[in-house]
């Protein structure tokens, strides 16, 4: 596809440079074209257009192409043109930050496969020398075990453990003392293991939501800054990794196996948080998972 332009050339070409390069190559002089009057603007978008349909196309050729569209017209307006999920948009301009070793799977060939790479990162963030092994082996055994297989293991070694939450009475009876999620700040601001601290946190907003029969906007209410910042971003960072995930039913069955999603306590935020993220693609608010939960 070409288009008529003012110059030296009379034409500029829109679509097809792969075509003409071969052609180059095995030393044609003509090709058919179509001439179509393009603006500016509608050349971009086919050109645009031509690298997002081509199936050769490598996962960072698609990410840039897309991150042009939202760049131009938006999330949104990439969404409506593409007829896409914001998950499915989130995951793939996530390509454009990967670390190291998570970016070494598509330089390197080693797998085009999104949820490899998304837990891979995932890896990288917790252990940076578990990723470079981890990233080494997959490119040994490639074709020969499953990479998901692989990976799931990894992560789950370099993953901080979650301590086990108290088992609720036999009667099911509210604990004797309200919760009160604001106390525990002086545990955060005096350095406790922050994932401990979140999970703790967390159980006393469910004691209060489920047990005791307080609202979302009342137990907002009493908590600190520092304690919502604290259970925000625990939150968040389980709607992000729904955002990468490549099967939300895979990733929800694997977190009810490790216990990080429950139907009560910490994992029942957790779970709420994580579907959240995985069916929207944005970003989720502590009251929004709050009332969610009540």
């Amino acid at each position: 596809m070409v288009r008529p332009v003012q110059g030296p050339t009379p034409y500029e070409l829109v679509a097809g440079e792969r075509r003409c390069r071969a052609a180059r190559l095995v030393g044609l002089t003509e090709l058919r074209a179509y001439v179509i009057e393009l603006t500016d603007e509608e050349a971009k978008d086919a050109r645009l257009a031509e690298n997002i349909q081509r199936k050769n196309l490598t996962l960072f050729e698609e990410a840039r192409a897309l991150q042009l569209d939202v760049d131009r017209l938006g999330m949104q307006g990439t969404l409506e043109r593409r007829h896409k999920s914001h998950a499915w948009l989130s995951k793939r301009l996530a390509l454009l930050n990967l670390p190291q070793q998570a970016q070494r799977l598509v330089t390197e060939h080693i797998s085009a496969d999104l949820e490899v790479i998304n837990r891979v990162k995932h890896v990288e963030k917790l252990d940076p020398k578990a990723a470079e092994s981890l990233v080494n082996n997959l490119e040994a055994t490639r074709g020969e075990r499953r990479a998901r297989t692989q990976v799931d293991a990894v992560l789950e070694a370099v993953k901080p453990k979650k301590p086990r939450a108290a088992k609720a009475t036999e009667t099911g009876a509210a604990p004797q003392e309200a919760a009160n999620p604001a106390a525990a700040v002086g545990e955060l601001a005096a350095g406790q293991d922050a994932q401990a601290f979140s999970v703790r946190l967390l159980d006393e907003l469910y004691a209060a939501l489920a047990d005791q029969g307080q609202t979302a906007d009342g137990v907002l209410e009493k908590m600190t800054p520092e304690v919502m910042k604290a259970a925000a971003q625990w939150l968040e960072d389980h709607a992000a990794r729904a955002r990468e995930a490549d099967d939300m039913g895979r990733a929800v069955l694997a977190g009810l196996r490790a216990g990080t999603f429950a139907p009560t306590g910490a994992g029942a935020f957790t779970l709420a948080a994580f579907l959240h993220g995985g069916q929207t693609g944005q970003a989720c608010e502590l009251a929004q998972i709050l009332r969610c939960v009540q």
